[in-house]
């Protein structure tokens, strides 16, 4: 009896454990591993590398969590504060401005890290945007480059940071280009299709209006920008955050493979590295939270059971499941080819991987950008028959019928 016990005790824990994996939320002590263990966010980073020739992976196999790498960075998590309007920015950062904090252990408290996490969004300064951006923005209003506007949040997710020596730095937050209006409300997640980064920084620059920088970055338009390439020549949209949790890889070219919610954190941690020119790092307090807060952004988005008996339903499981796969309608990545889009990003030396990642189709109908170059600003445009011949790629489901194609629209947009 005791030995049977057991084994149905072992199969309980078992159980349990696959089902946290499944969920991306792994037993607190692996949380904890993350936080204090160099070993163990070493052994993810690798578990995690698709491709570990490209120039993404080799900067952090040769800086992560290893000896004189990026552990040694200063922490990063100054006093900031929302921007309001524009004036706010020749103002100092005012004395009811805190820093991020957090109870102990707030690993093993999912509501404290979840809430820390929503908070960091909006908040924590991700990036300074630099003089240009800080000039332009100084001499125009925010909603020139597509910044949004809230009485609550404050323009754009732009915060005031606090800078050594009373020094006042504008910075973007995750908010500041996954976040959106939709229908009169600003909602967290999706991609800031208006926001264009490119004007702001040619707008801030004055630079020459031939020169090839200036004709690159102007090129990137509204909801696209590049930050893997020196050049800027490889512009990606920005992506809707709420269909993270049910990806298989992360980034347009697959070059992480997401295991869990600790693949998640070491992506956003080493993103909020590089993005500070390598000399400061994040608290990882702060990289864990967010990965939660991100994941839990899917659970706002419908219920997909709702839809079983939809017309639109058969149509899809034979013209697009084969890549968008229920129930989280992503998949793993596809080679370039047979996308048929632009391959460029998915061959870049910086984070190619000769693939392509499967977006989420949940929540799509809020998007408007698709493909991971923004090609397209509606499903409707993607699914036009009259582009059959063009050389935009992804000419799946084009052969359609007109009232298949209309179910099919109709079905993806409830997702």
């Amino acid at each position: 009896m005791g030995a049977a016990r057991g084994r149905r005790t072992r199969a309980i824990v078992r159980i349990a454990c696959l089902g946290l994996l499944a969920l991306g939320c792994r037993a607190p002590s692996s949380k904890s591993s993350y936080l204090h263990s160099r070993t163990f966010r070493r052994t993810e980073l690798l578990a995690s590398l698709v491709n570990p020739d490209n120039l993404y992976s080799r900067l952090r196999l040769a800086e992560y969590a290893v000896d004189g790498g990026w552990d040694a960075l200063p922490e990063w998590n100054p006093p900031a504060e929302p921007i309001r309007e524009a004036s706010d920015l020749q103002t100092p950062v005012s004395s009811s401005a805190s820093r991020l904090s957090w109870p102990a252990a707030v690993e093993r408290d999912p509501a404290a890290l979840l809430a820390l996490g929503e908070q960091a969004f909006s908040r924590y300064p991700v990036q300074l945007s630099g003089m240009f951006a800080t000039r332009a923005l100084a001499q125009g209003t925010a909603s020139r480059y597509g910044f949004w506007t809230d009485p609550v949040a404050g323009v754009g997710g732009l915060v005031k940071a606090a800078l050594p020596g009373g020094r006042v730095g504008l910075a973007y937050t995750c908010a500041t280009c996954h976040a959106a209006m939709r229908d009169g409300r600003l909602v967290a997640g999706v991609g800031n299709e208006s926001l264009d980064i490119g004007r702001l920084l040619i707008d801030g620059a004055r630079p020459d209006p031939s020169s090839f920088r200036t004709l690159v970055v102007g090129a990137w338009g509204p909801g696209r920008l590049d930050v893997s390439t020196s050049e800027g020549t490889e512009p990606v949209r920005f992506p809707d955050l709420r269909a993270v949790r049910f990806q298989s890889h992360l980034q347009a070219d697959a070059t992480v493979a997401q295991r869990d919610l600790i693949s998640l954190a070491i992506r956003l941690e080493t993103l909020i590295i590089t993005a500070n020119q390598e000399v400061v790092r994040p608290p990882r307090e702060v990289s864990l939270a967010l990965a939660s807060y991100v994941w839990s952004l899917g659970e706002a988005l419908p219920q997909v059971d709702r839809l079983a008996h939809h017309e639109g339903a058969v149509i899809f499981e034979r013209a697009c499941s084969g890549c968008h796969r229920p129930p989280g309608y992503s998949g793993p990545p596809i080679a370039v080819e047979v996308v048929g889009t632009d391959p460029v990003v998915g061959r870049s030396r910086d984070r190619g991987t000769g693939d392509y990642e499967v977006p989420s189709l949940r929540g799509v109908g809020q998007r408007r950008r698709l493909l991971h170059d923004g090609a397209f600003a509606s499903l409707d445009a993607l699914l036009d028959p009259s582009r059959i011949d063009d050389d935009c790629g992804h000419h799946f489901g084009l052969e359609l019928s007109g009232s298949e194609r209309a179910a099919l629209l109709d079905f993806v947009k409830s997702l």
